[in-house]
């Protein structure tokens, strides 16, 4: 819960540091993904992706989740968001 809660709130400060166009988008992009990835992986067990749990296809599905927000942690390392003390906006 806690890796949940620090994306949400790298991506909730984000919104405001990061600049007009694609690195905005992305971050929007990325708030909604956290919040479809946390309802889908309530419903369906899709946190953690393995091949077991959801097949091939759902395998590859689950993955994009985990590229996106580690896409979303390397747009705060380029702005410069100190995410130990979550900086202020």
């Amino acid at each position: 819960m806690w890796f949940w809660a620090e994306l949400g709130i790298i991506a909730w400060k984000l919104r405001h540091r990061a600049t007009e166009g694609f690195p905005k988008a992305y971050v929007y992009g990325a708030l909604g993904g956290l919040a479809g990835t946390l309802a889908a992986g309530v419903l369906g067990d899709w946190f953690l992706p393995f091949v077991y749990n959801v097949g091939i296809a759902g395998f590859s599905s689950s993955i994009l989740a985990w590229v996106f927000l580690g896409g979303l942690v390397a747009l705060e390392q380029s702005i410069g968001l100190d995410s130990k003390t979550h900086g202020t906006p």
